[in-house]
């Protein structure tokens, strides 16, 4: 009992302290300087990173710099940024095939929230696929265009549309982007999403579909999110890291997919990822 009580006293406190921070609009500089400081401190980190870099990695293409991987990430870990990604195009092609999908027949594909190219990059080998990326965040698009020249990029800004033509792609994947924005414009980008599709296209998107314990949550959330609601943390900083929203599997099934047909839901195979994958099929 006096376990659990110290437990609970605990997350008060750090709920406080995020409360306070947030108030003061403090949680990105805070985090940055945390994460800055452990990497500081960590010689061992600081020579992993050099010696991958130098060595490179197995697809021989460059590496963006550690900035680059903090914006979209939140880490200086270069290796978990490659692992990372090839985990995640491993878990695009295997949720594809196991519903009868084969990705190397697909004429085009878009990354929606591509990054600094953590995902997309593991594309190159489709050599008939048009392969696609959009970004929020200028310094992204332009380093994966100079870097990763196989594919197509461009920035977006935060609400739809996109510059592209009507049923242009077979598949649309967002690799935790919906994890950091607001619901109404998640519904948005639904419906442009279905827009852009093909008939019977694809679309894979990576949500957190449980509370878990890597986010501090207060008593009115958790049950605002077990009463079926979509639940938004911090929703000034839509479009970071520093947003995070929860997806009950109810909220997606009757409400986010409206427009699509749910074809499968697999836990993401990433270490620490703590998200699922949902395919679903334009309707």
């Amino acid at each position: 009992m006096k376990r659990k009580s110290n437990k609970a006293i605990e997350k008060s406190v750090v709920l406080w302290i995020l409360q306070v921070c947030d108030f003061f609009g403090l949680v990105p500089l805070i985090n940055r300087i945390m994460r800055s400081c452990h990497y500081l401190l960590h010689i061992q980190d600081q020579q992993n990173n050099a010696r991958l870099r130098k060595k490179g990695w197995i697809d021989g293409l460059p590496l963006p710099s550690l900035n680059l991987i903090y914006l979209t990430s939140a880490y200086y870990d270069l290796k978990k940024y490659c692992t990372g990604g090839l985990a995640d195009s491993q878990d695009i092609t295997n949720l594809l095939k196991k519903n009868s999908y084969d990705i190397s027949t697909f004429s085009a594909i878009l990354d929606f929230g591509c990054g600094c190219g953590r995902v997309v990059r593991y594309w190159k080998s489709l050599d008939r696929t048009k392969i696609y990326g959009v970004d929020i965040n200028q310094q992204c698009s332009s380093w994966c265009s100079k870097y990763l020249d196989f594919a197509t990029f461009k920035k977006n800004k935060m609400m739809p549309p996109l510059d592209f033509t009507d049923g242009m792609f077979d598949c649309i994947y967002a690799i935790s982007v919906f994890t950091h924005l607001d619901e109404d414009v998640q519904l948005y980008w639904m419906r442009e999403f279905k827009r852009l599709l093909k008939k019977n296209g694809v679309l894979i998107l990576t949500l957190r579909t449980s509370l878990g314990d890597l986010h501090p949550i207060s008593p009115k959330e958790e049950k605002q999110f077990l009463a079926g609601n979509i639940l938004t943390q911090y929703r000034k900083y839509m479009g970071t890291n520093f947003c995070n929203v929860f997806h009950p599997l109810i909220y997606i099934q009757k409400k986010l997919s409206k427009g699509f047909t749910i074809l499968d839901i697999k836990q993401s195979s990433t270490e620490g990822f703590r998200q699922d994958i949902i395919l679903l099929k334009k309707s």
